[in-house]
C-alpha cells in the first residue's frame, strides 16, 4: 500500500478518487468498475491513479473501506450510547 499523501491538495484528490470509485463499485459492481471508469468520472489521468494507488485492487480496497467507515459511522450514530442487549433490542423498537 502506498503512503498517504502529504500535502491537502493529495490528500482531496485521493478521497476524491477514493469517493467516486465507492459510487461506481456500488453501482456497477466491483467486476463492472474499471479503472478507465474511475478516471471518466474524476478526470484524474493514468498516472494521477498509480500515484495514490498501487493497483486496482489497492483503489478497489480503499473504496470499500470507506464505505465501512461511512456505515460504521452511521450506525453509531443510530445507536448511541448502546452497550447492552437490552439497550439495543430498545433501539430497535424505535
Amino acid at each position: 500500500m502506498l503512503p498517504e499523501p502529504k500535502t491537502s491538495k493529495g490528500r482531496a484528490s485521493r478521497e476524491r478518487i477514493v469517493e467516486s470509485a465507492a459510487g461506481l463499485v456500488a453501482e456497477r459492481g466491483v467486476h463492472a468498475t474499471s479503472l478507465d471508469d474511475v478516471r471518466a468520472a474524476t478526470g484524474a489521468s493514468k498516472s494521477q491513479l498509480y500515484h495514490y494507488f498501487a493497483d486496482r485492487d489497492e483503489l478497489v480496497e480503499s473504496a470499500v473501506g470507506f464505505r465501512c467507515e461511512q456505515a460504521l459511522a452511521g450506525i453509531g450514530v443510530l445507536l448511541g450510547q448502546v452497550t447492552t442487549f437490552a439497550q439495543l433490542q430498545k433501539a430497535g423498537e424505535k
